[in-house]
């Protein structure tokens, strides 16, 4: 009789332990919970300045009688052009009431450039009344694209922690381009806009000399 209850004790024990032993093999054999596949995608915009023939200019009138002053606006003639600020000129000119030689008596002061694409200068005179320009050189702003992508068919997993490295540099731009298992596609930009669902956060940023690190995480 005892031989038997050890028998069956025996064989309880072999079947559960086999039990046990197919469970942690389904658990670490099972996948993980994939959330998307995705590329990591850096722009990064190069701009060139050219030399144009195209000046800016503006120009004013003193008026007549006494000490008098007038003032100058100059702006960018195209939306692609900037001012040369190592190349203003002026110019005067005489008019009919402006008495002998007015023009050498005009005091010019500093060129300010309040932008890139807008400059002033006052001018004044005790003399006759002239017509006074400020001509300012321009360049013509080129831009272009650099894109490459830096890492290719990275695998998001729910509950895991990924890396993305971004160029210190305001003129890189780092994107996160996805495609989930049932096909739906996003793109986020790293930092920036979120088309995740609200699926992807932010945990926290490295500084890493020349680049920063985003570390983020794939959330339930």
């Amino acid at each position: 009789m005892k031989s038997s209850i050890l028998a069956i004790s025996t064989a309880a024990l072999i079947s559960t332990a086999a039990n046990a032993q197919t469970s942690a093999s389904t658990l670490e054999t099972s996948s993980p919970e994939q959330f998307a596949i995705c590329d990591v995608r850096q722009v990064i915009t190069k701009e060139t300045l050219a030399k144009v023939p195209a000046q800016a200019s503006g120009g004013c009138d003193t008026g007549g009688g006494g000490e008098k002053s007038c003032q100058v606006n100059v702006g960018a003639t195209a939306p692609n052009y900037i001012l040369d600020r190592g190349d203003t000129r002026n110019a005067c000119f005489k008019l009919p009431d402006g008495g002998d030689n007015p023009c050498a008596f005009v005091r010019y002061g500093p060129v300010v450039f309040s932008s890139n694409t807008a400059a002033s200068q006052t001018m004044s005179t005790d003399s006759g009344r002239v017509a006074v320009q400020l001509v300012v050189g321009q360049f013509q702003v080129n831009t272009s694209a650099d894109e490459s992508v830096i890492q290719s068919n990275l695998r998001l997993v729910v509950g895991r922690q990924f890396i993305i490295k971004r160029t210190r540099a305001s003129n890189s731009t780092v994107s996160l381009e996805c495609k989930k298992p049932n096909g739906e596609q996003f793109i986020n930009l790293i930092p920036g806009e979120d088309h995740s669902g609200g699926k992807i956060k932010q945990v926290s940023v490295e500084n890493g000399g020349a680049f920063d690190l985003y570390v983020l995480q794939v959330v339930r």
